[in-house]
């Protein structure tokens, strides 16, 4: 689905109004989720798996991170949650960037 197509636009005003009529918050931020994992799975179904690791990974961090009073722990979460979040986005950001240079590199040594 993209930006500037009238699915998209049927889609946002389903969206819109779902969010201006619902006044409780779980439920609107229910909805949202499903309705981002919706549209990121319209533009590629398998690759929503990258969005649900890092939402199931981070849900559980920041609970960790709320029920923990002392800070060592909690700082350690956030580390760890961090590192995944910017470890899946590098590696799937610059993975061809490095295999291409990486083979460039072998072919010129040889």
């Amino acid at each position: 689905m993209v930006f500037n197509s009238l699915l998209y636009a049927a889609f946002f005003a389903v969206v819109f109004l779902l969010d201006r009529i619902t006044n409780r918050w779980t439920l609107r931020k229910l909805y949202l989720l499903i309705a981002s994992f919706l549209f990121y799975a319209a533009w590629c179904p398998p690759y929503l798996i990258l969005l649900l690791i890092p939402t199931v990974a981070d849900w559980y961090a920041a609970r960790f991170i709320a029920a923990t009073p002392r800070p060592g722990p909690r700082k350690a979460i956030l580390i760890l949650s961090l590192c995944l979040n910017l470890g899946l986005l590098a590696s799937f950001k610059y993975a061809s960037f490095i295999w291409d240079t990486a083979a460039f590199l072998a072919g010129a040594m040889g």
